[in-house]
């Protein structure tokens, strides 16, 4: 795995081996860039298979994008010349409106976003005339499938 990180002018870079640091964070070159690329080659000695599912990765990355609002995505497959940029300037709430389409509103969009005790929380909810519901929940950007406690 290699990162490479455009931050104050310079370009800073940082190989792995099986997880471990092939060497210091280095500065190789000047930018006037920002962001970061991390480059994977999946390893055979530690991944039982060698494919991943490009569509997997999207969705992984698309949630990402949603929360967190303002930041551009790019993923890139290599071995199938597959590209696609992910960015939601609104983040959840542009989540929420993609969600609800052509479904006629019942409520307006409610949000909440709070902060404390080195905590954020942010909600997003809207009524709609559907029998189906759709409940979401994240945790550190990590989607909880089973939804866990702090889903009520």
């Amino acid at each position: 795995m290699k990162a490479e990180v455009h931050k104050d002018g310079k370009l800073w870079m940082q190989e792995y081996s099986r997880g471990i640091p092939k060497g210091d964070v280095e500065a190789v070159g000047e930018t006037d860039l920002t962001g970061t690329t991390i480059t994977f080659i999946p390893d055979d000695t530690i991944f039982d298979t060698m494919e991943f599912s490009y569509s997997t990765i999207a969705t992984r990355i698309k949630n990402a994008a949603y929360l967190t609002p303002g930041v551009m995505f790019t993923l890139v497959d290599e071995t199938s010349d597959k590209q696609e940029r992910f960015y939601f300037e609104g983040g959840l709430k542009t989540r929420l409106r993609n969600l609800v389409g052509m479904q006629r509103p019942l409520s307006p969009l409610l949000y909440v976003e709070q902060e404390g005790n080195n905590v954020m929380v942010e909600v997003a909810c809207q009524f709609v005339d559907s029998t189906n519901d759709t409940i979401l929940s994240f945790t550190n950007n990590i989607k909880t499938i089973d939804g866990g406690t702090h889903v009520l």
